[in-house]
């Protein structure tokens, strides 16, 4: 499932630019050492699979991360993913053809989850989502 990473990528990108259009931002896998604006992480954190003759890979979870300067900003961005992901009406058409994921499941991380994409002395708040995609 290489480019259904890309494609939950650009998926965020698009419904962070559609909330809000003049801000800017990074999405993405990897977060260049000079950004100095907002931004979402995100990492393949594991596979599913289904336990009969096929072994096929029945669910992809991903780490998102929302991170931010702002407190207010952070929730919103994470709550608007959130949703987002769990309201996407077309899953059929806008992931491929035949389609890369069927539904997405999204939840908030556990407490004792790490986060990975920043270092938590520098002043910024961390959003962090489980998000499963369905194949």
């Amino acid at each position: 499932m290489p480019d259904l990473t890309e494609k939950l990528i650009a998926f965020i990108d698009a419904t962070l630019t559609e909330a809000w259009p003049s801000t800017t931002r990074h999405v993405g896998e990897e977060i260049p050492q000079d950004v100095t604006s907002d931004y979402v992480w995100l990492m393949q954190s594991g596979e599913s699979t289904t336990e009969d003759l096929c072994d096929e890979v029945d669910a992809v979870n991903f780490d998102v991360e929302v991170v931010c300067t702002d407190i207010a900003t952070c929730r919103e961005w994470t709550a608007t993913i959130k949703q987002a992901l769990r309201d996407e009406p077309n899953w059929s058409t806008a992931w491929g053809d035949p389609p890369q994921a069927q539904f997405a499941t999204v939840s908030d991380h556990d407490d004792d989850y790490v986060p990975r994409s920043a270092d938590s002395d520098d002043g910024i708040h961390i959003g962090s989502l489980a998000v499963t995609l369905h194949v």
